[in-house]
């Protein structure tokens, strides 16, 4: 068998070393599989990371009357939350 170095050099594919590593051995069909992202984000995960604010941060949020977004660091997916969705939130921390 030709070195690795070899092999990766010239135009032989992974599966062709593969069989050549595992000649004798009874190598079987291969699969091929390609990852698929997915961030399992929602609205509800993005007001949980809002609860996590103290309730003066909450409170100054609230009196600037904007919308807050929260995005997701990993998809960059954004959620906007009102100052009335907000205030809710704030009651449910005192409550």
């Amino acid at each position: 068998m030709p070195s690795l170095s070899q092999l990766a050099l010239s135009d032989t594919n992974c599966n062709e070393i593969i069989d050549l590593l595992l000649r004798g051995l009874g190598s079987r069909e291969r699969h091929i599989t390609y990852p698929v992202f997915h961030c399992s984000c929602t609205r509800d995960s993005a007001l949980h990371m809002l609860k996590l604010l103290g309730e003066q941060e909450l409170r100054e949020m609230i009196a600037r009357e904007l919308e807050q977004e929260v995005r997701c660091e990993f998809c960059a997916k954004a959620h906007d939350f009102s100052p009335a969705e907000m205030r809710t939130l704030l009651e449910e921390k005192r409550g």
